[in-house]
Formats: C-alpha cells, structure tokens, sequence
C-alpha cells in the first residue's frame, strides 16, 4: 500500500486477464513507514510474501510465450 504507486499492479492485472493469462493481483499492506521501504517490498519483505506467492509460482500453469 505504500509504494510510490499501486496503478502498475492493477494495469498489468487486467492486461494478464485481456490475454486469458493465469495471474493474481495483491496490494499488500504497507511495508515500513515511508514509499521508498513500500517500494523495497519485494526485496526485503520476502519473510512476509513468499509463503503465498512462492506455491502459487510452482502450480500456476507454464505457458509460451508468444
């Protein structure tokens, strides 16, 4: 929730769900308390996001891409 912005997350989901491709989108809480810590989520909140995204990576169907 404190990125700099969420808009990205929310414009790649429905270009995933235009193209009929398997995805799932989530704005987590804020991460620390500024939009620089929100930003480094990904990178530093691995404790936090892993358990949920990791299983999803590993069932979620391989497809080519074209």
């Amino acid at each position: 929730e404190n990125d700099f912005s969420t808009a990205p997350t929310r414009e790649l989901a429905r270009a995933m769900a235009d193209a009929g491709r398997p995805h799932r989108a989530k704005v987590w809480p804020a991460f620390g308390l500024t939009r620089g810590e929100g930003h480094g989520f990904g990178v530093h909140g691995v404790e936090v996001w892993a358990g949920e995204v990791l299983p999803w990576l590993e069932a979620a169907p391989r497809q080519a891409v074209r």
